[in-house]
């Protein structure tokens, strides 16, 4: 089971830029540990678009940055699944696991529930936090995602 799991502290202490953490969880483990008081509205919108263009074919390959933890998600699209790898820049930077294969369709149900959590909260908590240039990109990403993936 994968899932995209967004903090809910922001929402409580809504602020210009909502910070919290963001986990990636598959089958429970967590693949982005330490991710704890990210840019939420730049990583989420990252993370749509990236599994956007990968589920389109756009792409395939692409990557999202977790500034505050030192962490890069690369993102690969390997046939019908995508190979995920999470690196540490701390130094000496390295891969924290092996890259992980997962379904796309399953990655992509994930990614588009979570981004249209995001989108909805931010409309009512904190409206400003996005631009509307960058509300309405992650919008048409997020119709991307809903689109049936073009054949492999």
């Amino acid at each position: 089971m994968t899932r995209i799991r967004i903090g809910q502290r922001w929402k409580r202490e809504p602020s210009a830029s909502p910070l919290d953490s963001i986990a990636l969880e598959l089958d429970g483990v967590n693949l982005l540990s330490g991710a704890v008081e990210e840019p939420l509205a730049e990583v989420i919108p990252a993370l749509v678009e990236a599994v956007a263009a990968l589920h389109v074919g756009a792409r395939r390959m692409a990557q999202v940055s977790l500034t505050d933890a030192h962490l890069e998600l690369v993102l690969r699209r390997v046939g019908p699944d995508i190979e995920l790898s999470v690196a540490s820049l701390a130094r000496p930077a390295h891969l924290l696991r092996p890259p992980i294969k997962v379904d796309t369709e399953e990655l992509t149900k994930a990614t588009r529930q979570s981004g249209q959590r995001f989108l909805q909260d931010v409309a009512k908590v904190a409206p400003k936090a996005l631009s509307p240039a960058v509300a309405r990109k992650l919008g048409e990403a997020l119709k991307g995602l809903g689109k049936p993936a073009p054949h492999q």
